[in-house]
């Protein structure tokens, strides 16, 4: 018996490779799919997982093998999950010959490139790094239609009707603006209705004033278009949250002004007093008047 022996690491090879090779030689992509989730979607080889796999994978496939100059394996990993209502997207490829998987860049390459509407661009992830993406917030206040559940729920149709509507505006209104990216609805809110909307743009971005002063003037047409009236809120003038926020600053700087006037008066009672013990200070006299 020889024994207990150690094993170096980086002595294994197998055709060739070393184990840093084969580390490299493999490649993950997270995104998220803007498609209902379905909890069928987690199960490979359902009629809805061979239908979506069909859909992303043969794109975001071609453009990897593209940006690296070299096919992957046939077969890659593919998993679906539940991402807030979406369809979260994991892809893990494998090649056969050592490539630069480890270079940055794909992230962006993917989200130039993919032109699938459904597929988030601020969402894909390649190898941990993320595209460089500017994201523009805008809120829409939709005005005389009443909030419901519905909205809230990303997979039921008026939720989906709602959310179609206003992309399709402001995708025509926004893509004038380059580098122009791509529109997400993200959510709806109560009290009034107002959409929160998610602007992307590739560097450099159009300043935020830019794109605030497009959709102003774009309004009218989404009346035309669609039936539907908007306004655009500011969220620095108008979001419960920073009123909140000014309502308690401005109860911190007087309650601070209450107490330097309390510190105040009581200087200038020692002050006062402090000269002699029969004597008032004129201040304090006006004071207690």
């Amino acid at each position: 018996m020889l024994g207990n022996l150690s094993l170096d690491e980086s002595s294994l090879a197998s055709d060739g490779s070393n184990l840093t090779d084969l580390v490299l030689e493999t490649l993950s992509i997270h995104l998220t799919a803007m498609e209902p989730f379905r909890p069928l979607l987690l199960l490979p080889g359902s009629a809805l997982f061979v239908l979506l796999e069909k859909k992303i994978l043969p794109q975001v496939t071609a453009l990897v093998a593209e940006f690296y100059s070299a096919h992957p394996q046939e077969g890659p990993l593919l998993l679906f999950s539940n991402v807030d209502q979406w369809v979260g997207v994991y892809i893990e490829y494998k090649f056969q010959t050592p490539v630069g998987t480890h270079l940055p860049g794909l992230a962006n390459y993917l989200a130039q490139n993919i032109m699938d509407p459904a597929v988030q661009k601020s969402s894909i992830m390649a190898k941990g790094e993320k595209a460089e993406l500017v994201l523009c917030e805008v809120w829409l206040q939709i005005l005389d239609q009443p909030f419901t559940e519905a909205l809230r729920d990303k997979t039921s149709p008026k939720s989906r009707k709602r959310r179609g509507q206003l992309t399709r505006w402001l995708t025509a209104i926004l893509r004038p603006l380059r580098p122009f990216g791509q529109v997400v609805v993200e959510k709806f809110q109560p009290d009034p209705l107002t959409a929160r909307v998610a602007a992307t743009f590739f560097r450099p971005a159009p300043a935020q004033a830019v794109v605030q002063s497009c959709v102003l003037q774009g309004l009218q047409a989404l009346w035309e278009a669609e039936g539907l009236s908007v306004k655009m809120v500011i969220p620095d003038l108008g979001q419960p949250d920073t009123s909140i926020s000014c309502y308690a600053v401005a109860l911190i700087i007087l309650g601070l002004l209450f107490i330097a006037l309390i510190l105040v008066l009581v200087w200038k009672q020692k002050t006062c007093f402090g000269v002699s013990s029969q004597t008032w200070c004129p201040f304090l006299l006006l004071l207690l008047q």
